[in-house]
């Protein structure tokens, strides 16, 4: 894990070169910052972030941040 200062479409971009493999499958949401993904990815899905996604398709993601949370307290 790391903090990025700034999300910007440059720094994302560099992060996720340095630290995912090509193979590898992203999900995002619609920001306009991660557009340029899929060039540095095999797949990359963006999810447009409403009430039902939020319940169904990220609902992993914020238990596994809820999860992360709890484990560095």
């Amino acid at each position: 894990m790391r903090v990025l200062q700034e999300v910007t479409k440059e720094s994302l971009e560099k992060f996720v070169s340095d630290v995912v493999t090509p193979k590898s499958v992203l999900i995002t949401d619609k920001n306009t910052a991660y557009y340029n993904l899929e060039r540095l990815v095999e797949d990359h899905g963006k999810v447009k972030s409403s009430p039902d996604s939020t319940k169904g398709d990220l609902n992993w993601v914020h238990v596994a941040i809820s999860n992360l949370k709890k484990n560095l307290l």
